[in-house]
């Protein structure tokens, strides 16, 4: 009985460890009228989606009439 539970442990531990790779997303579409920034370093701006250089968090839209909008604030 011990080895049954032992073997079901075992297959359960392996079964759920598996290999599989998950597919890459798509890259988001680039919007000519938007712009990505960071919540937390406003004057972080690029083009393309990504993460911020100084924290690493997911930048995140801004139509750029915004964008320009944060960049005279600064």
């Amino acid at each position: 009985m011990r080895y049954i539970v032992i073997f079901l442990a075992a297959a359960l531990f392996f079964g759920a460890c598996g290999t599989k790779k998950k597919e890459a997303a798509a890259p988001a579409a680039v919007r000519p009228d938007t712009m990505y920034t960071c919540s937390m370093h406003p004057q972080v701006m690029q083009e393309r989606p990504g993460v911020c250089p100084i924290c690493g968090m997911v930048l995140i839209p801004v139509k750029k009439a915004w964008a320009w909008r944060m960049d005279r604030c600064i």
